[in-house]
């Protein structure tokens, strides 16, 4: 079975993921996503991501916290058939812009 098939199969079945915490922007609790939801989400965005130019075999770095976003962005990535890697954020990080900002090519 491919990525794609097992990702496919994944949003067929009746189950989901819970985010809390930060990842769950910042409300109280936890919120449960069915995974056929989040397929649905990264579908789009695995579209826009090809419609930038993106072709299969392509890398795209990912950063930020663990969060609903970042889970989107991955699943759309593996759905673009896109090399996806997911870097660490900086422990003293003062802001994700900043961050950003400093690793611009010079």
């Amino acid at each position: 079975m491919s990525t794609i098939e097992r990702l496919e199969h994944a949003a067929d079945a009746d189950a989901g993921v819970r985010f809390v915490g930060s990842s769950n922007a910042g409300t109280e609790g936890s919120i449960y996503v069915p995974w056929r939801q989040l397929h649905d989400e990264a579908a789009v965005v695995a579209a826009a991501l090809q419609a930038r130019g993106l072709v299969p075999g392509d890398h795209v770095a990912i950063l930020g916290p663990t969060t609903r976003g970042l889970i989107t962005a991955l699943r759309a990535c593996w759905m673009a058939g896109l090399a996806s890697m997911v870097l660490p954020l900086p422990m003293r990080m003062g802001s994700l812009e900043a961050f950003v900002e400093s690793t611009r090519a010079r």
